[in-house]
């Protein structure tokens, strides 16, 4: 008798698998591991060596669970590199082979690289010390490593040669498959699935492959796999020996609407047939179709400038593109951002769930349940996953050999501790160094919680040139006194810094992140906000700075539910579960 259970299926996102214990050839692994420096670690956006562990926790959890259609949203492998490629590809087999899962995979940035593929390098550790690099690349040079080896299997390949791995996990069809196409019809050969696109200047013409695929796993629910990588040709003028398009890391769909219009059409016929067939559809792609970011881009514009989240953000015509062509629901990754986003119109309304990282803050994946009153979402941490020792002491020789202040992660007791401590590591830096402005920067480091309630209550502005100039408020003309009651006592003197950590766990989590802050925490935060929301500050001081950090930060912490909840099929209404 078939069940009557609602239907379910888990998503994953920007796994960026690298394997410890794969044989990268090198001359002096330590304990036998292939383990990349953890001061690679502290100034990534991301953990390596962790990696696989997650991946292969998040699957054995999903199918205790019962779940078999498991959806990956791009970014599979670390760097797109032969050894990660392997790996990624054998996890997948044995998920399927062993654990009874069936896997769909769409393509993101780090996978493969246009058609030809480019150079990777990286860093390990050796057993005597220091680090080793590995390359593709024979003109790469390190003089501090211990060795430079030439692997050319580093080499990030094109596509469809990078995805021939990974082809049966949706990318060509399989017999079970109840319907199965992509954007050129049925024919699954790449060489039918090409496409033209033009540099800039117009002198290059190339044809691409685009590995989108619609496919019906089970009856009457429909995954669209969009392939929204956008690799543009380099006008020839620009071209160098292993650089002759752009990177995709910036393009997303708003590059898509321009250089791959072909799959706006597929998309709306791909939704009016699921529409006639009395089918859920539902779009994946590597790249968030709405700001995931709670419409904070103009002020972190104002803040921040062009950072490279205000760059990924997509245009409003996005949205507006995919819900002409009936597009309700979007599951994104890239970002590394747990988030809810929905853009409506007088045609419809359409939600972009983001997808946190297995490998970052904060490790999570899915649970989507198919109901009849809508989609439910269920949000699964990987906190609790036990760290390997092995890592940790080679983490801790390294730091001593190098003096590296690694910020808590030696001290983190399980996975979650341990990303905890890395984005608060990478916040002040990293994201504090690269992306903020140097006076403002400056000049968080030199304030305290204490601070910031008396700049908030304060009856003048400060500059940030007076600030720096005269070494604090004190110096600035601010007055020790009306601190009292924003602020509790024991968090007065709670560097600014700490802030900012908090800030991008609010960022990258939205909900999971605030679970991840103390309450007092929280409580002087908004108490903060509303203070330096009370009035307008002057363009060119240092409040207007801290009001429009503040007024981000609420933005973040008060989005729409993104951890467990109901989307309604019709409305778009959100109901928190």
């Amino acid at each position: 008798m078939p069940s009557t259970d609602p239907f379910r299926f888990a998503i994953l996102s920007d796994a960026h698998v690298h394997d410890i214990a794969a044989d990268y050839g090198l001359p002096d692994a330590p304990e036998a591991l292939s383990v990349r420096p953890l001061a690679d670690t502290m100034r990534s956006t991301r953990v390596f060596n962790e990696s696989k562990a997650a991946l292969l926790r998040a699957l054995e959890e999903i199918a205790a669970r019962g779940i078999r259609h498991v959806v990956i949203t791009g970014d599979y492998t670390d760097d797109g590199q032969g050894p990660a490629r392997a790996a990624a590809q054998a996890i997948f087999c044995e998920a399927e082979e062993r654990l009874g899962l069936r896997i769909f995979l769409t393509v993101g940035n780090h996978d493969v690289f246009a058609d030809d593929g480019r150079h990777r390098t990286k860093r390990f550790l050796t057993a005597s010390g220091g680090h080793g690099v590995l390359t593709s690349d024979p003109e790469r040079r390190d003089p501090d490593a211990r060795f430079v080896a030439l692997r050319p299997d580093m080499r990030c390949l094109g596509s469809p040669a990078g995805l021939a791995p990974f082809a049966t996990f949706g990318f060509m069809p399989r017999e079970d498959d109840l319907l199965w196409e992509t954007p050129f019809g049925t024919d699954p050969d790449p060489e039918a699935r090409r496409y033209a696109v033009t540099s800039p200047d117009g002198q290059r013409r190339e044809w691409l492959f685009d590995a989108s695929y619609l496919v019906e796993p089970v009856a009457g629910l429909r995954f669209l796999m969009i392939d929204a990588n956008v690799f543009v040709p380099l006008n020839p003028g620009q071209m160098l020996a292993d650089m002759t398009f752009e990177d995709s890391t910036n393009a997303g769909w708003t590059a898509l609407l321009r250089h791959k219009p072909f799959l706006l059409d597929w998309i709306g016929r791909a939704a009016e047939t699921a529409r006639r067939d009395g089918a859920r559809l539902i779009a994946f792609s590597h790249y968030p179709v709405l700001d995931p970011l709670d419409g904070t881009g103009a002020d972190e514009r104002a803040l921040l400038g062009e950072t490279d989240m205000v760059k990924r953000r997509p245009s409003p015509e996005v949205a507006e593109a995919l819900i002409a062509a009936g597009i309700t629901v979007h599951v994104s990754g890239h970002l590394h951002v747990n988030d809810t986003a929905q853009g409506r119109n007088d045609a419809g309304v359409l939600t972009n769930i983001a997808m946190p990282a297995l490998c970052g803050f904060p490790p999570a994946y899915k649970i989507a349940t198919l109901r009849a009153e809508g989609l439910g979402i269920e949000t699964v941490s990987l906190d609790a996953m036990p760290l390997d020792a092995r890592l940790m002491r080679l983490y801790a020789r390294e730091a001593v050999q190098d003096g590296l202040e690694t910020g808590g992660l030696l001290e983190a007791g399980d996975y979650g501790a341990f990303l905890h401590a890395h984005i608060g590591r990478i916040a002040t830096r990293r994201y504090l160094k690269r992306d903020w402005p140097q006076d403002l920067a400056e000049a968080i480091r030199l304030l305290t919680l204490g601070d910031l309630a008396r700049l908030a209550l304060t009856a003048e502005p400060v500059t940030l040139e007076d600030f720096l100039r005269t070494g604090g408020l004190a110096g600035a003309g601010v007055a020790e006194a009306g601190k009292a009651g924003l602020v509790d006592p024991s968090l007065s003197d709670l560097p600014a810094t700490e802030l900012v950590g908090d800030w991008y766990r609010l960022r990258m989590g939205s909900d999971l992140g605030l679970k991840a802050i103390a309450a007092e925490r929280r409580t002087a935060y908004a108490a903060l906000a509303r203070a330096f929301a009370g009035r307008d500050w002057p363009e060119n001081s240092l409040q207007r700075a801290l009001a429009l950090m503040m007024r981000m930060m609420t933005a973040y912490a008060e989005g729409l539910p993104s951890i467990d909840f109901t989307l309604d099929w019709d409305s778009g209404a959100i109901r928190r579960d």
